[in-house]
């Protein structure tokens, strides 16, 4: 089990001009988010993500106000860092708890939400 915060890392590039949306649109956890969205809701698009960025409205959940919440997201972004090794340790248990004789490979994917 292991985090990995390329996407949420890719994002912020995007949203600073360092990286392009299709960067973005390519990396596996906004595939899955996208995957979510037409399997469970009415679906997004590129132009979700580009309205986020000009603080627009968005179907896009959980990210009006990116500019303001910033240094929010960078925050929890830093605590899950520091506390990625003993939160994996209790996630992988509890997760031994339920499925016993199951090998755990998971790679959980932070993303740039609210």
């Amino acid at each position: 089990m292991k985090f990995d915060f390329s996407g949420a890392e890719l994002f912020l590039a995007y949203w600073t001009g360092q990286a392009s949306l299709q960067q973005v649109l390519d990396h596996p956890a906004y595939q899955i988010v996208f995957e979510h969205a037409q399997r469970f809701s009415s679906g997004l698009t590129e132009h979700d993500i580009e309205a986020v960025i000009q603080e627009k409205p968005s179907r896009f959940y959980g990210l009006e106000g990116l500019s303001r919440n910033l240094m929010q997201i960078r925050a929890l972004i830093i605590t899950i860092h520091k506390n990625e090794a003993p939160w994996i340790v209790k996630v992988h248990n509890t997760l031994l708890e339920l499925f016993p004789e199951e090998e755990m490979h998971i790679t959980i994917l932070p993303n740039y939400r609210l």
